[in-house]
């Protein structure tokens, strides 16, 4: 009898909770088969390998979402495969957010660290710290001897530090654009650049997967021609890969690459007839890897990053140097035993990827000393036989994401970096640095300047910008958000409506801030744009000498739907008259966009005027003006039946028609949403 009345309570415990269950996730048995199915499909995705092949788990996890967005589980998996995007690694936060939301207790305390670390890559490094902090209380409270409770102060002092150092960093961000040199980057991982000596070749390693397991990497190159054009990417062999190679280093007539299929050796090769031919190997430290070298300027030293066992027992990577010891004709240069470099500049973490400029600057990347997250790069200056300390290069060259491969160019203002930063094309891309700014100007830093380039770039023409005190300069910023206050990854275009051209277009970062330089001499239109949304329209008509100042102008993007209307900033007319002029030519374009992305997207055009005159002028002209802009749709092959026009005059007034500006502001031309 006792036995019954157990199992019969054990039997209403277990229907108790499954209907428990049940009702919280209110799924029917097919949803949640499918439901079920799209999980278990995830998961054998994401024990793929490849970056990208862990990432198309998405695919499976979002589809589970529709089904039921409630469950920490699933949220917490769907943040670890975004964190494996290629473009938006930045989105797990959302995720992360919503499983430790639904599940804030500590059974779900990975997605605490989770969180923390989404805050990090977001930027938003005072709540990284909360998290971070909250993170460690509960893991130094679980049982665990003193030595692993030592480990862990030290892992989550050195989080709290990276944020520190983020928060500082970001106080003053370098005068620099940074550009996805998208001429070589792929889904694939490209990184590792390197310059010929005289700027004509880059040369860089390209690796894919091969059947989701064997990583192999080949060297890869570009040519820039007289004219300062990269030509398409091509292997460095005549179009073969021959073999696992990466590239190490690379002179007018040398090259030294890395062997994959035979560890630890690095081959020199010398160009002969028109071909590389191998010459020998060589070993600076033996029995280890070693991945980049560089070259001091009379050759006699080499510098490179390799593993080495430091005095507490970790293994990590340092930075070395090797002289040259004496030269035989029959065998070559032969090397002094390598050192490291001085414990200030090679820290407990690994310092890789060095590079050499002019025998006084070397760059290289780091985890150690005061990064933001990951990898950054750092400076350490020669002076009186000696290194300096480290310093930071500071944001955005560094992010929290892994930042590495500095290769500078000394004949013009830009500089190459391999970063697995959000916003990517692959699990890690090559961006180009451009400084906008000589010497003297750019905050106090250095770059790799000689001679600045003539190229328009977010609105700077840089040879001009060398000539031109910042205090002539107008700095636009802000922050992208949608009207949830939610930030925005957004596209933002720069255009000269005097020359009816496009001369940048450029991204918000992954909190939404963007930063526009514009100097004086240029009627600008700025559109913002993301999917989705309706575009949103600036315009600033700058004198030639204009003083500085910052203009902070937060925008928010509404989404595309009926009723939902945006003024145009960029449409002008004639004086008193309804005759576009051709500085409107840019949003009207803009306008046509949208409306060829969204083909079910209806619009009336609506014409707006101050007080000046009566009534019926100002309602004729509106009208006319508003028809004006649908007729030029219509001429480009909108379809008439998708627009309207009406003509408000001085009737929907947005300021005091009392002052000038009021006035000008109230003359306008909007677009509302009738149908989607």
């Amino acid at each position: 009898m006792k036995r019954t009345i157990v199992f019969l309570c054990i039997l209403l415990a277990s229907c108790a909770v499954f209907a428990k269950k049940k009702e919280v996730n209110n799924l029917d048995k097919n949803s949640e088969k499918s439901y079920k199915g799209y999980i278990h499909k995830g998961d054998e995705q994401f024990k793929k390998i490849a970056p990208a092949e862990k990432h198309q788990a998405l695919s499976y996890y979002l589809k589970a979402y529709m089904i039921d967005s409630t469950s920490a589980s699933l949220n917490y998996k769907i943040g670890e495969a975004y964190l494996y995007s290629p473009t938006e690694k930045a989105t797990c936060l959302r995720y992360f957010q919503q499983s430790v939301a639904a599940n804030p207790s500590s059974e779900n305390a990975n997605a605490w660290l989770r969180l923390a670390n989404a805050y990090q890559l977001n930027l938003q490094f005072d709540s990284a710290i909360v998290w971070y902090e909250k993170y460690r209380k509960y893991k130094v409270g679980t049982p665990m001897t003193r030595r692993e409770r030592r480990a862990v102060n030290k892992k989550f002092d050195k989080k709290i530090k990276e944020c520190n150092a983020g928060l500082a960093h970001m106080v003053k961000p370098r005068e620099v654009f940074i550009d996805n040199f998208d001429r070589v980057n792929s889904a694939n991982e490209e990184y590792n650049t390197t310059l010929s000596p005289d700027w004509s070749t880059l040369a860089y390693t390209k690796a894919i997967y091969v059947k989701s397991k064997k990583r192999v990497e080949s060297a890869q190159s570009v040519f820039k021609d007289p004219d300062g054009n990269w030509s398409t990417p091509d292997p460095l062999f005549d179009g073969e890969d021959r073999g696992n190679y990466s590239i190490v280093d690379m002179g007018n007539n040398d090259l030294f690459l890395f062997d994959g299929s035979k560890p630890n050796k690095i081959i020199h090769f010398v160009y002969k007839k028109d071909t590389w031919k191998k010459d020998r190997a060589f070993k600076w430290n033996k029995r280890r890897f070693v991945k980049k070298i560089t070259f001091s300027s009379d050759s006699s030293k080499v510098y490179f990053s390799t593993y080495a066992k430091a005095d507490w027992g970790k293994v990590s990577y340092d930075i070395f140097v090797a002289t040259q010891k004496r030269k035989h004709n029959s065998k070559g240069t032969k090397w002094n035993k390598a050192i490291p470099l001085p414990g200030y500049v090679n820290s407990e973490y690994d310092e890789i990827c060095p590079e050499l400029h002019n025998d006084t600057t070397m760059y290289f990347a780091s985890n150690g000393h005061n990064t933001m997250g990951g990898y950054d790069i750092f400076r350490s200056r020669y002076k009186n036989g000696i290194w300096g300390r480290p310093e930071n290069l500071g944001y955005p060259i560094n992010t929290p994401f892994d930042d590495t491969f500095y290769t500078i160019t000394s004949r013009d203002n830009k500089a190459f970096i391999s970063s697995n930063r959000d916003g990517g094309m692959g699990y890690n891309d090559i961006y180009m640095l451009t400084y906008v700014l000589p010497k003297d100007l750019a905050l106090n830093f250095e770059p790799p300047i000689s001679l600045l380039g003539d190229g328009l770039l977010g609105g700077f023409n840089t040879a001009k910008a060398a000539e031109m005190d910042s205090s002539f300069i107008t700095l636009l910023k802000g922050v992208i958000m949608n009207e949830d206050s939610i930030p925005l990854r957004a596209q933002i275009e720069l255009a000269d409506n005097g020359l009816q051209q496009v001369i940048a277009t450029f991204e918000s970062d992954s909190i939404g801030s963007y930063r526009v330089k514009l100097p004086g001499g240029v009627n600008y239109g700025v559109s913002v744009s993301a999917p989705g949304y309706l575009f949103h329209s600036e315009n600033f008509n700058l004198p030639e000498q204009t003083e500085y100042r910052e203009i902070e102008k937060n925008i928010i993007l509404k989404r595309i739907a009926i009723g939902k209307n945006v003024i145009m900033k960029n449409i002008f007319f004639e004086t008193a008259k309804a005759d576009l002029s051709a500085e409107s030519q840019i949003e009207l374009n803009n306008l046509i966009k949208l409306l060829q992305d969204n083909p079910t997207l209806c619009l009336e055009i609506g014409g707006h005027t101050d007080n000046k005159g009566s009534r019926a002028y100002n309602t004729k002209l509106s009208q006319a003006r508003a028809q004006s802009v649908v007729d030029y749709l219509v001429s480009h092959g909108i379809d008439a039946s998708r627009l309207t026009s009406k003509g408000y005059a001085f009737d929907r007034p947005i300021a005091d028609n009392k002052t000038e500006a009021g006035r000008q502001e109230n003359r306008r031309t909007e677009f509302l949403v009738t149908q989607f």
